[in-house]
């Protein structure tokens, strides 16, 4: 529910890592995904430019929920005027 409105297409993290695809015309802001590699560089990586792979890997599934959460009020936290 959280990352429709910021134009992600899918979410896909598994225990061993995965990816976020986002949409054409996501309203995040490519700014939140540069700070977020920027600031966790052997966690996240673009592949393209519309994947980020999550290179994460989180046993747990309330953990990986709560993480990928983080990351999506980050995004939410800088949302693309217009």
């Amino acid at each position: 529910m959280k990352a429709t409105p910021l134009g992600i297409r899918k979410i896909d993290f598994g225990s061993k890592g995965g990816y976020i695809l986002f949409n054409e015309k996501t309203s995040v802001e490519p700014q939140a995904i540069i700070n977020l590699i920027q600031m966790h560089p052997n966690d996240y990586r673009l592949a393209g430019q519309e994947k980020l792979n999550l290179l994460i890997e989180i046993a747990e599934f309330s953990k990986r929920c709560q993480r990928l959460e983080g990351i999506l009020e980050q995004f939410g936290a800088m949302l693309r005027k217009g």
